[in-house]
C-alpha cells in the first residue's frame, strides 16, 4: 500500500545513512501531524497522519519523513523521555514551572 510513500521513505534513509528503514503507519486523523517512536529492543516507527499527506505535496511529505528520521538518527527519543521523566514530578510541585519548562521542550522538539 502507498508504493511512493514508502520510497519517499528509503530514499530519506539513504539521505540520511540510516541502514535499516523504520516502520512507516498512516493514522487516520483530522489533524495534520508526525512523528516518531523509538523504544529500546523495538524496532522504531515513523507515524504519519491522514490530514497531513492531504494537505502537503510528495516533496513537502517526504520533508517531513526525513525530519522524523532525524530524530531517529539524533537520539532525541532518548532526551525526550528523559525530559519527560525530569518534568512529571515538577508538575505537582510547581504547575507554573513545569509549563514554562514545557513550553520549552516543546520549542526543542519544533526546532530539532
Amino acid at each position: 500500500q502507498l508504493p511512493e510513500l514508502h520510497q519517499a521513505l528509503l530514499r530519506s534513509c539513504k539521505l540520511l545513512s540510516i541502514e535499516t528503514a523504520p516502520d512507516l503507519y498512516i493514522r487516520q486523523s483530522p489533524y495534520p501531524n508526525a512523528y516518531t517512536v523509538a523504544v529500546q529492543g523495538r524496532r522504531p516507527f515513523v507515524v504519519v497522519t491522514t490530514s497531513l499527506l492531504d494537505l502537503l505535496s510528495p516533496t513537502e511529505v517526504q520533508a517531513v519523513i526525513a525530519h522524523e528520521l532525524g530524530h531517529l538518527k539524533c537520539e532525541h527519543s532518548l532526551a525526550i523521555a528523559m525530559a519527560n521523566l525530569v518534568l512529571s514530578p515538577l508538575a505537582s510541585v510547581s504547575p507554573v514551572a513545569d509549563a514554562a519548562l514545557q513550553s520549552r521542550l516543546l520549542r526543542w522538539q519544533r526546532a530539532a
